[in-house]
């Protein structure tokens, strides 16, 4: 690890989806996220959101989705996404 970094180990969705959130709220620069599974729930359309506002700011947001895990993705959410200016490949 080079200086300045740090990492922090999470334990289930309960730590991980606000760290998450946190996190792209946070850049500055660039988001990545690759997920297995993106749902049509709560949590999925708050990732969602985040990834959005993320873009709309000028951060360059990459968002990498398996074809499988994450086949039933709505439709309207992928659009927002790209509408945003979400880097989304599937």
């Amino acid at each position: 690890m080079l200086g300045g970094n740090r990492l922090t180990l999470l334990r289930s969705g309960t730590e991980y989806f606000p760290a998450l959130l946190e996190a792209i709220d946070g850049a500055r620069q660039e988001v990545y996220l690759e997920t297995y599974i993106f749902h049509d729930d709560i949590t999925g359309r708050a990732v969602a959101d985040a990834l959005s506002r993320a873009a709309q700011r000028g951060v360059q947001v990459h968002l990498l989705v398996d074809g499988f895990g994450s086949k039933d993705m709505p439709r309207d959410m992928v659009e927002q996404l790209q509408e945003a200016g979400v880097r989304m490949l599937v």
